[in-house]
């Protein structure tokens, strides 16, 4: 598969799925070195687009010769991002489902903005308008006053008060010696020395941003292989598989893992936002079919509040959405071709009759792998 690449990826920590286990991977898409939340919009939607955001048309990619499944050579187009256009997965009123994607409105609601006004959708507490504020602050003024509430720190800080009493909190227990700049008042409300306050400033790192999540549905080498090599009805017959493939596991994913958190606890989202591009090559320019579906880190509660969305429903149920997609990828390509399959392992099946030594052909950064792994002695 191919990747989106620094500084807006963020790689998820363990448990996640990769391509090489399952045929759908979550990744988030995101940065922690202060990229702005717009510029991680416009370079993911860049990405996605192939390069295709100027108004000159769609670029038809490159023709590369191949080895086919029944000798000779075969043409393909490579970096075709440009196979179609991508089209709205999910999508709140006013959107057609299956509709061609409007690039700027992905960007916006990528960014967190209302695509018509450009105000934030989502308060900011600790997402991407805190990183830009981060960012973008000037040095911090002096202080007057010598005691400062949290709701007063907060405003010098340009934070939220419950930001500075957690890192208050965490600067006097790393400090011990200074735990005399944090006191409780007796009305209960808690005080803040103003060096405190500018050793909080002092050490603040720019937040993680999450602009959305990218679930890259992938299909066995075999398949690629297939559409590859075909005429031109075995190609189309491929992909329209592989849109039902998506559809499937997509429709699971909207039940089951779209979500936000309310009082803690993670409960259906609705106004979803999520964009399918379908990619046809590897970074090798090599046959990999592929559909990146990025959702916007946005989403709707139950009482009509903007959320961001839970995660952690995403990865639990990217590897049953894998099995589902691959189940009916299996079924739409044996009632479209009359394909066979080989015997089923970790809800992944090749074409039969599709040479390993074709697969292993077009499998160079599998090869790249393997290799690397090898000069480390490790598997």
């Amino acid at each position: 598969m191919c990747s989106f690449r620094a500084p807006f990826v963020i790689v998820p920590q363990p448990p996640f799925l990769t391509v090489t286990e399952v045929i759908v991977s979550v990744t988030v898409l995101g940065s922690s070195d202060g990229t702005s939340a717009t510029e991680i919009a416009k370079r993911i939607v860049e990405y996605l687009e192939g390069g295709r955001v100027e108004a000159a048309g769609r670029s038809p990619g490159r023709v590369v010769e191949l080895p086919s499944p029944s000798g000779g050579t075969a043409a393909y187009y490579a970096d075709a991002a440009g196979e179609r256009p991508g089209r709205w997965a999910l999508v709140p009123d006013g959107l057609a489902p299956g509709s061609e994607v409007d690039t700027k409105v992905l960007a916006a609601y990528l960014a967190g903005l209302d695509p018509e006004t450009g105000a934030p959708l989502l308060e900011a507490r600790g997402s991407s308008r805190r990183a830009e504020r981060v960012r973008e602050r000037q040095p911090l003024p002096p202080i007057a006053q010598e005691w400062l509430t949290s709701t007063e720190a907060a405003l010098v800080l340009r934070v939220t008060p419950s930001y500075v009493r957690r890192a208050a909190k965490k600067a006097s227990k790393a400090r011990a010696e200074e735990a005399g700049e944090l006191r409780r008042r007796d009305d209960g409300a808690w005080e803040l020395h103003r060096s405190l306050v500018e050793a909080i400033d002092a050490e603040r790192k720019v937040p993680r941003v999450v602009a959305g999540y990218d679930l890259t549905f992938s299909v066995p080498k075999s398949v690629s292989v297939l559409w590859a090599g075909g005429d031109e009805a075995t190609r189309t017959a491929v992909l329209d598989a592989l849109d039902e493939a998506v559809a499937a596991g997509l429709r699971y994913l909207e039940r089951h893992a779209l979500s936000v958190r309310v009082h803690g606890e993670s409960v259906p989202a609705t106004g979803v936002v999520a964009a399918d591009y379908l990619h046809t090559t590897s970074r090798a320019l090599e046959p990999q079919l592929h559909h990146h579906v990025v959702v916007a880190n946005l989403a709707t509660a139950p009482d009509g509040s903007p959320r961001a969305l839970d995660a952690r429903q995403l990865f639990r149920h990217a590897k049953t959405a894998s099995y589902l997609a691959g189940a009916e990828l299996r079924h739409q390509l044996t009632a479209r071709l009359g394909v066979t399959w080989t015997e089923i392992h970790n809800g992944i099946a090749e074409v039969e009759g599709v040479p390993k030594a074709a697969r292993e052909e077009m499998s160079t950064r599998s090869k790249e792998i393997t290799e690397a792994l090898e000069r480390e002695g490790a598997t």
